[in-house]
């Protein structure tokens, strides 16, 4: 995240993080995609989480409850 967040409120950053990490979901794509890339971003986010960059983690998160 950038130094100009610094200054910014917890909540602040969170609404920023989660505006970030909007998704569009398509109706003419495959459910089954969606199902393998939220696999993906769920394991992606827990090795983030386990290594401690818990922005990254948390936008991935988000995308993966989208």
């Amino acid at each position: 995240m950038s130094s100009d967040n610094a200054a910014v409120t917890p909540e602040g950053r969170v609404k920023a993080l989660a505006e970030k990490a909007a998704v569009e979901v398509n109706p003419a794509v495959k459910a089954i995609r969606y199902v393998r890339t939220g696999r993906e971003l769920l394991r992606s986010a827990e090795n983030y989480y386990e290594d401690g960059y818990l922005e990254s983690a948390y936008l991935l998160y988000i995308r993966f409850l989208t």
